[in-house]
């Protein structure tokens, strides 16, 4: 059954510090669509500068806000960009009961990120969340086309992940789809958002409840 809503609230976590939520929210931004920042950290500032080749500095929390229109209605969308570092692991937590969807990333050139979705991402949100959904999606899509990046993994005896490696961890972790993105180009970007929205307006029949609903 769909739902309606006036508010979702979208909680973001990172398999790696190197897939910041900032880069895919800034891509998207780029894109035309508008939105109300809170801009949280000097991060956060210089990318809003368009600074795009920064070095990523985490924080515990960020947060963002759009106004999209779903369904012919004008929706708040609210997403967290929590911390990743172990230190940080009780805090984090703090952001999950109001939580609608999670949006679980990896880095397609990092198969340390990959597999942390499944070591520590997949059952800490299902620890705390069991009935909330997860998008998978893997960033940076550009390097599997990368001359560079491509060289380097091969230096390191690595490759990248494949689209089909992805689809099959997102049916492990029973995902509610897996998206490839990259925000270099903004290939994909829009669709991780509209997907987010997607997957809480139309829920599965087995996901009865909701950690917490606006």
């Amino acid at each position: 059954m769909a739902r309606k809503l006036k508010s979702l609230i979208c909680d973001v976590q990172i398999g790696n510090e190197s897939v910041p939520l900032s880069r895919l929210f800034e891509s998207h931004r780029l894109s035309g669509v508008r939105y109300r920042h809170r801009i949280t950290s000097g991060c956060l500032k210089k990318l809003d500068q368009n600074a795009e080749h920064e070095e990523y500095i985490p924080t515990v929390f960020d947060n963002y806000s759009s106004e999209i229109t779903v369904q012919s209605k004008p929706i708040s969308l609210n997403l967290w960009d929590t911390a990743g570092q172990e230190a940080y692991d009780r805090l984090r937590t703090i952001s999950y009961p109001q939580t609608n969807i999670f949006i679980i990333c990896f880095s397609i050139s990092s198969m340390t990120s990959f597999e942390n979705v499944k070591l520590k991402w997949y059952p800490e949100v299902s620890k705390h969340c069991p009935n909330v959904p997860i998008l998978l999606v893997g960033t940076k899509k550009d390097h599997r086309e990368d001359p560079e990046m491509l060289q380097k993994l091969k230096e390191q005896k690595m490759t990248p992940v494949t689209e089909q490696q992805g689809k099959a961890l997102a049916r492990e972790i029973r995902a509610v789809k897996y998206l490839e993105c990259s925000a270099l180009n903004q290939e994909g970007v829009k669709e991780v958002f509209e997907e987010a929205v997607h997957a809480f307006l139309n829920p599965k029949p087995e996901r009865k409840k909701f950690c917490f609903i606006l």
